[in-house]
């Protein structure tokens, strides 16, 4: 029985320097605008490095929407039921951008019709 021992891929920091260097200038042109929660991230080793920016209001999503160059037709309005975000994708300086804005309130009629479905689909 032999033993094989796999490490890991190592990603080097350096690999999130376009995302950083893309936030720098973000920060530069558009420091005027609502802070957030920033992400810089890497599904997998074999996708690109994304900036995201998690907004606290529609409103401050709307703004960096804007200044992003990304169509109102793009952008997704989300929900789990209890609580709604709008969630669009962009580029910036050849990096991809994804910007959430929560806050959003729902209609208590669509909240009631999300927990009917979740009850016929627990029935079923």
């Amino acid at each position: 029985m032999t033993t094989e021992t796999i490490e890991p891929t190592v990603r080097p920091i350096s690999a999130q320097s376009d995302a950083a260097e893309a936030l720098v200038a973000l920060i530069s042109m558009f420091g005027h605008l609502p802070g957030g929660y920033i992400k810089i991230f890497q599904q997998f080793t074999s996708l690109p490095v994304d900036l995201g920016l998690q907004l606290d209001s529609p409103r401050d999503f709307e703004q960096w929407r804007a200044v992003l160059g990304i169509t109102p037709s793009d952008v997704e309005l989300c929900h789990d039921g209890v609580s709604g975000w709008l969630r669009a994708e962009g580029v910036f300086r050849g990096v991809g951008v994804k910007i959430t804005g929560h806050g959003v309130v729902l209609p208590a009629k669509q909240n009631e019709q999300q927990a009917a479905d979740e009850i016929a689909e627990v029935s079923a």
